[in-house]
């Protein structure tokens, strides 16, 4: 048996179509999973992988991050799930690319998600939740905030997540606040602020549009009861707010964490005499940092189950043509500047 699957064939060889074996039942390991996909969100990542070879060690490389679909068989070491169950999932291992009819997985990269979801709806979670919660939990390669926080002065230390009307910045704030985090603030278009103000743990949201000395003056003041914002968490793709953050955090010992290729200027880093500390980390690195051993199947799967963490935006879901006509519609929208998120229907 053969399914369809989209892949980039070479190095900077964008997408293609290609036939490849369906997994078999029988050639599971004993954690893994196999799916039949409905849907597949599209993201900025799989555009890097296929047109720049990002992360790819060999080809023909099949791409898609973010999955949603139906459990079909499982190992023998599979626990609390069942033959029919929704999940979703992260697709950054081979096998489980989420552009296919049907992939494997290792559990620990899958967890069920509510009824009250569709398909669709689901694909769009875990990506962005990714790529937030290694930079905010990571020890090594992010931010280190503890997990969860314990004692009031963790719980109530100023964190500042800029870009928080972006997918990821949605996904950090519903995580954080969830968690217990309970003095947040963001800066985003206006249009987000009152929705923003409104999630658990957000003292305060504001308009991405004002000067760097206006935000800083406002996030200041709002913040002196938590100690000042000592943390800060972008997802700007532009440099225009790094001044802001720079003049909030001015005199303070602090800590920065970026997901985009948008570092701060090292002259404004270079001032604060090595009171900043800047880290990076990309969602790829939940494959070798410890945090990704339990970042799906226990850290999502819980707020999931809760309903702290929901689909941080509508999914624009693409259902008309071929596989391979369906990503490349939803990529020639993210980069016309779509800001939906970008879904493609695998399976009715």
């Amino acid at each position: 048996m053969s399914q369809t699957a989209i892949a980039s064939p070479s190095k900077g060889g964008g997408f293609t179509s290609i036939t490849i074996p369906i997994p078999e039942a029988s050639s599971l390991g004993s954690s893994d999973v196999l799916v039949k996909v409905h849907a597949s969100g599209v993201n900025p990542l799989d555009i890097g992988q296929a047109f720049m070879g990002a992360y790819i060690a060999e080809f023909p490389y099949v791409l898609g991050k973010a999955w949603a679909g139906e459990v079909v068989a499982f190992g023998d070491k599979v626990e609390k799930l069942s033959v029919g169950d929704k999940v979703l999932g992260a697709g950054y291992v081979v096998g489980a690319a989420a552009f296919q009819e049907y992939l494997v997985t290792p559990v620990k990269y899958a967890t069920k998600f509510p009824d009250s979801l569709s398909y669709t709806d689901a694909a769009t979670i875990p990506h962005t939740f990714a790529g937030s919660f290694v930079n905010l939990f990571s020890e090594a390669l992010g931010l280190g905030l503890p997990l969860p926080p314990k004692t009031d002065e963790e719980k109530n230390q100023g964190i500042l997540v800029w870009g928080g009307s972006s997918s990821t910045g949605i996904s950090a704030l519903q995580a954080l606040g969830a968690l217990g985090f309970q003095s947040l603030f963001t800066v985003a278009g206006e249009a987000s602020l009152d929705s923003l103000n409104k999630l658990p743990g957000v003292k305060g949201a504001y308009d991405r549009k004002l000067s760097a000395d206006e935000l800083a003056e406002k996030i200041k003041k709002d913040a002196e009861s938590s100690g000042g914002i000592r943390v800060v968490y972008s997802t700007m793709s532009d440099a225009a707010g790094w001044d802001a953050v720079f003049k909030i955090l001015n005199g303070v010992e602090g800590k920065i964490g970026y997901i985009h290729l948008v570092p701060p200027p090292e002259s404004l880093v270079a001032a604060t005499e090595g009171k900043v500390k800047v880290v990076r980390s990309v969602v790829m690195d939940m494959l070798t940092d410890p945090i990704g051993e339990t970042l799906v199947s226990v850290h999502l799967s819980s707020l999931l189950e809760s309903g702290a963490v929901k689909p941080a935006k509508t999914a624009k879901v693409i259902s008309e043509g071929s596989l391979l006509e369906k990503v490349q519609a939803a990529v020639g929208a993210i980069k016309g500047g779509a800001r939906d998120s970008l879904v493609v229907q695998i399976s009715a």
